[in-house]
């Protein structure tokens, strides 16, 4: 299964958690908590990770883990990861108690997705001293994603490991995992990684971010995760996808800390006092990272919609079972005759509905509200203009054949998925895309400005209901620059 419909399924079965200003949440991923061996990878930054979980205790966080907070691919049994991370679990259990910790399952905890697994191995457990089963995290549920939404704006931020789609940690992740279990936990003790990792492999990690992005691009959802090992911030102008890192980075850990509706990337770490010695909780701090906060600033639907680049303004909303419909007016008066140049006046108004560009998968109208004008020169009756939002008679906005165009080309999406998700039929989203591709591909001008030789690289014909098709390739741009 793709990432896009597995991100997709995970948001729609997500566990929802509210917050607001005062909220305040730590999201820490990757831990990969061992046996102590010398292939824990955990094992090197445990104090710093215990200092961190001591800091956000005392000042009133709610403890997120991301996913592969313990390896069970490597160790099959639980009761070693309890017993060497006793200090851990000593300060993760009032996090448990006062209803501050939320886990979530990754590819290498793969295993606690079963609530039968969890009860038996988390709700209980061996005391370390004693080996009498003792109430361990009694009562957890470790859920696959939450969607953290904020209780005035409505925004909202999923929450999960990364993991999904990626088909060797998603849907071959029991294959994958007696390899490691068998072959590459012995090389680990000797600093030696899998190279189909996606913390090892660049090309597997850069894949796995390119299908975050474009899932964030597809539902307009924030998207918080771990998996690759590799912090993230979005800087101006980017995505909004986050990435809390790991706690097995051979110095320091990094967490997300979500306060005062602010986001921010830190980094913590061990460091030696004046007189040289490595101090406990104290010395470890958390670190800014050079990256900006991004803030929850003032809701602002126009913008989100992207309807201020289609001179249009929201004014107000109806969410309905199936469907989103936003009311709008035109931002630029239009009381002036085309014919003559005299002045009108407000004769009435008049409603158009456009198909808009899909939020979360839902269908989203719009219905503009436009100001019918008759002139007192030549009685001429117009309406505002409202070209910058769609062409002429078009029933969908012009952002709404933007993504449509990208949906189809870019995610590969069907014509039928397309028109699903406009909410209109199959043939209206088909000529409209076919459109738009013409206007935007075919019938611009400046395409062969960068073409320097043009040869028949490839010659297709297939007969299919009598239609052909035949591609003229650049030689240098693997483009096609004319179709019939």
């Amino acid at each position: 299964m793709q990432t896009m419909e597995r991100l997709t399924r995970a948001y729609q079965n997500a566990r929802i958690e509210e917050f607001d200003e005062n909220s305040k949440y730590v999201i820490m991923s990757d831990c990969h908590r061992g046996d102590g061996a010398a292939s824990d990878e955990f094992l090197k930054n445990k104090n710093v990770y215990v200092a961190a979980l001591d800091h956000y205790w005392r000042n009133g966080f709610t403890y997120i883990e991301g996913g592969d907070g313990d390896e069970l691919w490597e160790h099959k049994h639980y009761k070693h990861i309890i017993k060497a991370n006793r200090a851990v679990w000593t300060r993760i259990k009032p996090f448990h108690r006062a209803g501050r910790f939320i886990k979530l399952y990754g590819n290498h905890d793969m295993q606690l997705r079963s609530p039968d697994f969890v009860r038996k191995h988390l709700w209980t457990a061996p005391n370390p001293d004693t080996g009498e089963i003792e109430p361990f995290l009694t009562g957890l549920e470790v859920v696959e994603a939450i969607v953290l939404t904020h209780r005035r704006t409505g925004q909202e931020i999923l929450v999960v490991h990364g993991h999904q789609g990626d088909f060797s940690n998603d849907q071959a992740w029991m294959m994958n995992m007696y390899s490691l279990r068998w072959f590459w936990k012995y090389l680990h003790a000797f600093g030696i990684r899998s190279p189909s990792s996606p913390v090892r492999n660049s090309y597997s990690r850069h894949k796995v971010e390119r299908n975050y992005n474009k899932w964030i691009r597809l539902n307009g959802i924030a998207l918080i995760c771990g998996h690759t090992h590799r912090e993230k911030f979005p800087r101006t102008g980017e995505l909004p996808y986050f990435n809390s890192g790991s706690c097995v980075y051979p110095s320091h850990i990094t967490a997300l800390e979500i306060e005062n509706d602010t986001i921010t990337l830190v980094r913590w770490r061990i460091d030696a006092n004046e007189d040289g010695f490595l101090e406990g909780s104290d010395a470890a701090h958390p670190e800014d990272l050079d990256v900006r906060n991004a803030t929850f600033a003032c809701p602002d639907l126009t913008a989100f919609t992207g309807l201020n680049d289609l001179g249009l303004e929201v004014v107000g909303q109806r969410l309905e079972p199936d469907r989103a419909v936003l009311a709008c007016r035109v931002l630029e008066a239009d009381g002036w005759c085309r014919r003559c140049g005299a002045e009108g006046v407000g004769c009435g108004t008049v409603v158009r509905r456009l198909a808009h560009e899909p939020f979360g998968w839902r269908p989203t109208v719009l219905e503009i509200t436009l100001r019918r004008y008759r002139c007192t020169g030549c009685g001429h009756v117009w309406r505002q203009d409202t070209s910058a939002a769609a062409e002429p008679r078009s029933k969908l906005s012009r952002r709404a054949l933007s993504w449509a165009l990208e949906a189809l080309v870019v995610a590969h999406l069907s014509v039928a998925r397309v028109a699903e998700a406009l909410g209109v039929s199959w043939h209206t989203a088909n000529t409209a895309v076919l459109a738009e591709g013409r206007r935007v591909l075919i019938d611009d001008p400046s395409r062969f400005d960068a073409v320097a030789v043009i040869g028949v690289d490839e010659h297709v014909v297939r007969h299919e209901a009598l239609l052909f098709r035949m591609e003229v390739r650049d030689h240098h741009c693997p483009v096609v620059v004319a179709a019939g």
